[in-house]
C-alpha cells in the first residue's frame, strides 16, 4: 500500500504523530538535530498513555540493523543514507525540516477533524513562540513558551482521556482468590463508538499501550 503524505505544519501534526504511535509503532524521525527533540516530545504528547517499547532519540550508525526489528520503536535518525532510506521504506517517517509525515494508510483518529480544529490555533501558537529561540538559548524557555506548550498538551490529554472515558461501562468484575478483578469487554467497548471510529479503536485496544493504561484504570477505581 502506498504511503500517505501529510504536512507537519498546522493542526493535524500532533494527531498524525499520535496515529503513527498508536497504530504503527515503528517511527523514524529525520532532520538532525531537531529529530531527537521531536522523539522526546512524543512522551508528554501521549499522556495519560505511556510508550511501552524502545524510544531512542539518536540511533547510532552502527545500529542501523535495528530498523528491521520486529518490535515497536521510535528513533531519531541523524543521517539519511541510501541504506537508511531502504530500511525505513515501510516505517512511519517524520521529516522535521521538510514538514512532512509519510506513513502507510491507516484508520484515522476518532473525531480527527474536530481534534485538528481544536489543536490548530494551539499548535500555531507554539510554533510562533519558536521565533524567540533564535535569540535565547534553547534551554532558556520563556513563560510564553511554557504556557503555549501547556495549552497544547492539555488539549491533547483531554482528547485522549475522552477515548477511554467509558471503559468501566464495558467491564465485568470477577472474584479470584477473594480479589476483585475487572476485565474490559473489548468488543463491547469498540462497538460503543460510532461506526467510522471503530477501525481505529479495534486496533488501538490491542496495543500494549492501551492495555497497560486500561488495566490501571480498571484496577484502581477513582
Amino acid at each position: 500500500m502506498a504511503p500517505a503524505h501529510h504536512s507537519v505544519s498546522g493542526g493535524p501534526t500532533p494527531s498524525m504523530r499520535m496515529s503513527a504511535l498508536f497504530l504503527h509503532g515503528d517511527v523514524a524521525s529525520f532532520g538532525w538535530p531537531a529529530s531527537h527533540r521531536l522523539v522526546l516530545s512524543l512522551i508528554p504528547m501521549l499522556r495519560p498513555f505511556m510508550w511501552q517499547s524502545l524510544m531512542l532519540p539518536a540511533l547510532p550508525s552502527t545500529m542501523l540493523s535495528f530498523l528491521d526489528a520486529p518490535v515497536p520503536f521510535v528513533v531519531g535518525v541523524p543521517h539519511k543514507s541510501a541504506e537508511v532510506r531502504m530500511q525505513c521504506a515501510k516505517l512511519c517517517r517524520i521529516n522535521v525540516y521538510k514538514d512532512a509525515v509519510k506513513m502507510v494508510s491507516s484508520p484515522p483518529l476518532p473525531r480527527r477533524s474536530e481534534l485538528a480544529a481544536t489543536l490548530k490555533p494551539l499548535y500555531d501558537r507554539v510554533r510562533a513562540t519558536e521565533a524567540s529561540r533564535r535569540v535565547h538559548p534553547l534551554q532558556d524557555v520563556t513563560q510564553e513558551q511554557q504556557q503555549a506548550v501547556h495549552n497544547l498538551l492539555e488539549a491533547l490529554q483531554g482528547y485522549l482521556l475522552s477515548l477511554c472515558s467509558r471503559q468501566r461501562e464495558h467491564a465485568i468484575t470477577e472474584v479470584q482468590n477473594n480479589d476483585k478483578v475487572s476485565i474490559l469487554l473489548k468488543d463491547s467497548f469498540v462497538e460503543s463508538f460510532p461506526k467510522a471510529e471503530r477501525p481505529f479503536m479495534r486496533i488501538f485496544v490491542e496495543t500494549q499501550m492501551f492495555t497497560v493504561y486500561s488495566d490501571d484504570v480498571l484496577h484502581n477505581p477513582a
